[in-house]
């Protein structure tokens, strides 16, 4: 006899009374699975490279490698490119459940026109490549020095000419002082150049300025220092021989003297005098004996007329700004006056010649030779320190009909000696 419960008045077997808890119970819980999920069927393979469109030399920018689906697991891409002058990474992670990464990429700032880089992702047997163009990008950035410290010019170099329609920096500068143009633009084909409309205020106290310029991705700065005008009361200056000219020759004019104020000339400029130590004949100016430093300039130059010495002298050079005197004493050296050869030579025979100076000096005196027509000689000859001479062997070639030969000599900064002859004979 089967077993009833009496459930709210009502008879019920029990089998059927269980049956319908369980299933009351299965309804309100969830289910859980009874087993771990399939492994993803992802083989991933490299889809795409994204490389930017507009990248130049010096550049660092974002590129991205894509998969073909998502791995289960982090996974190694190598990467490489081929132009040797694009700093990329060796390989790149994509993380487990993503798709793509980004990596770094740097073009390297070497003189080229545009070219084209390829850039390869591989993945086990799996390569794929794509193609960056570099064009010339931003190079370095300069503000030329010169005599005028407060007037500021500033040059723009890029890596290559750049391409049609060229291209426009732009240019900053941290302190009002100096005022420049938010933009310049440069035309198809330039390498760099200047930037127009840069203005100057003056300034009370020495002060830096930073500059800088953009283009692109890529910012290059430099500075430069303004500084306040001389004290036209108490000038400071310096005397020097312009490209440190050690040697002077009596009979010759000299090189350039400079005379360098510290500090800007005021507005209206300075004046000074140019004169020679206790009038000197040995010395006379070849430019006038006053002289004057512009407006926010900072050099005036002077050449002399020196006659010719027998030995070693000394001058002095003054420049007198007011009260103040700055000196430079110049060294004046006999120079060479004569260049000798026979006056003929059989052609095939060597010959002796000989450089001649008026006087002994306290330095060697350098002749450099050169010469026209069948002979070899050497090409320079040495006047020892204390000598007045220095003789030289030549050799001639042979002739078959009379041939004159010219012989050149020349010393110190340019100076010539008076052309020399001799005649190679059969």
């Amino acid at each position: 006899m089967p077993i009833v419960i009496t459930v709210g008045g009502e008879q019920e077997p029990v089998h059927r009374l269980v049956s319908g808890l369980l299933a009351a119970a299965l309804a309100a819980t969830p289910l859980v699975a009874a087993a771990a999920p399939a492994q993803s069927s992802c083989r991933p393979k490299v889809a795409r490279i994204a490389l930017p469109d507009d990248f130049r030399a010096g550049e660092t920018a974002v590129g991205r490698v894509r998969l073909t689906c998502a791995p289960g697991a982090d996974l190694v891409v190598r990467v490489s490119e081929n132009s040797g002058h694009v700093e990329i990474p060796a390989s790149v992670v994509v993380r487990a459940g993503r798709r793509s990464t980004p990596f770094t990429m740097t073009a390297d700032t070497h003189y080229s026109p545009s070219y084209v880089a390829k850039v390869t992702a591989r993945r086990n047997r799996s390569s794929l490549t794509a193609r960056l163009t570099v064009a010339p990008g931003l190079n370095v950035i300069q503000v030329p020095v010169g005599d005028r410290p407060n007037d500021v010019g500033l040059q723009v170099y890029f890596t290559g000419p750049l391409p049609e329609p060229g291209g426009t920096v732009a240019v900053r500068s941290d302190d009002p002082a100096v005022s420049v143009p938010a933009t310049h633009t440069f035309q198809g084909g330039a390498t760099g150049g200047g930037v127009p409309g840069i203005t100057v205020q003056p300034v009370t106290e020495e002060t830096e300025v930073a500059l800088s310029v953009t283009y692109g991705r890529r910012t290059v700065a430099t500075t430069t220092t303004l500084v306040p005008p001389a004290d036209p009361y108490d000038v400071i200056a310096t005397l020097v021989a312009q490209n440190a000219r050690e040697t002077e020759y009596g009979g010759t004019r000299s090189g350039q003297y400079d005379v360098w104020l510290d500090a800007p000339a005021p507005p209206g400029g300075l004046e000074f005098a140019w004169r020679i130590r206790d009038e000197d004949p040995v010395a006379t100016l070849d430019t006038s004996p006053y002289g004057h430093v512009p407006g926010g300039g900072t050099k005036a130059a002077a050449r002399l007329l020196l006659a010719p010495v027998a030995s070693t002298h000394v001058v002095v050079l003054e420049a007198a700004f007011g009260d103040r005197v700055f000196e430079l004493p110049i060294t004046i050296e006999p120079r060479p006056t004569d260049l000798v050869l026979p006056d003929s030579v059989v052609g095939g025979d060597t010959f002796t010649g000989s450089v001649v100076t008026a006087g002994p000096a306290s330095v060697d005196t350098v002749v450099e030779l050169v010469a026209f027509g069948p002979v070899d000689l050497p090409a320079r000859v040495v006047v020892r320190a204390g000598e007045t001479a220095a003789s030289f062997t030549g050799t001639t070639f042979s002739v078959e009909e009379e041939r004159v030969v010219t012989v050149h000599g020349s010393f110190g900064a340019g100076h010539s000696l008076e052309t020399a002859y001799t005649t190679v004979v059969p």
